[in-house]
């Protein structure tokens, strides 16, 4: 793909699913974050980087990606994760 169409993000994205769906999360997020490079503004990439460091336990970093994917998309499904009592909800509380 690199060869052919090196520019192109979905491309990128696409493998990057294929690899998560694997669990071979190191490749995806070598991909993801191609992809990202290409286009910023890409929500599948973007959150799909949360997920995959989700996948890796990576908790934190997975939590400030889906904020960057929920700024992009405030309707995004995956929203849910980050919401009082979700994997990747707020360690801090309100005293």
């Amino acid at each position: 793909m690199a060869e052919t169409c090196p520019a192109y993000a979905e491309g990128y994205n696409q493998r990057a699913f294929a690899n998560y769906l694997r669990q071979g999360f190191s490749a995806t997020l070598v991909d993801l974050d191609r992809a990202i490079d290409l286009s910023p503004h890409h929500i599948g990439a973007v959150s799909g980087r949360a997920l995959t460091l989700m996948g890796q336990g990576r908790m934190g970093e997975a939590r400030v990606a889906m904020l960057a994917a929920i700024a992009l998309n405030p309707w995004l499904p995956e929203r849910a994760l980050i919401d009082p009592g979700g994997p990747l909800a707020s360690l801090e509380t309100d005293l």
